[in-house]
């Protein structure tokens, strides 16, 4: 992501609405899915040292729509983000990573600060997606790209 300046992030309440509340009886299983997908990936990533690991053990429910990679260096992120492409599995950089970085930010803001885990974030994180409707297959596609 690039940000050329600052914005708003509107989106149409009324369809998001009614969208939203014809998903809401499913709302446990989604829930259930994202977190069983997540965890199964988490334990291929705890057992390879190129990456630093996150502790998610203290949440007690996790729905998280996406699992972010932390490489250890900018070499191994490269490495692994062309082997996610390889594979078809679409991958983003950590959101929005140093917004110092960012285009629009010394357009507002004179002083940048040292953000050395934030830097680590910008240059070694990637992430892929994680929804509901992951099969197998492709759980086991980003857990072989991980191992």
């Amino acid at each position: 992501y690039c940000f050329f300046d600052l914005g708003y992030n509107l989106r149409p309440t009324e369809i998001t609405g009614f969208l939203g509340s014809q998903q809401v009886p499913f709302l446990d299983d989604i829930v259930q899915q994202r977190e069983d997908s997540y965890f199964e990936i988490d334990k291929v990533v705890k057992a390879n040292s190129d990456f630093i690991p996150l502790d998610s053990l203290h949440i007690e429910k996790l729905s998280a729509f996406a699992f972010p990679f932390i490489c250890k260096t900018e070499e191994l992120r490269k490495k692994y983000v062309e082997k996610f492409i390889q594979a078809g599995v679409q991958v983003r950089p950590m959101i929005a990573g140093n917004m110092q970085k960012q285009p629009f930010y010394k357009k507002y803001v004179d002083q940048v600060f040292p953000l050395e885990n934030t830097d680590h974030l910008h240059d070694c994180g990637f992430y892929c997606g994680n929804y509901p409707d992951m099969s197998t297959e492709d759980i086991n596609t980003i857990k072989n790209i991980v191992q």
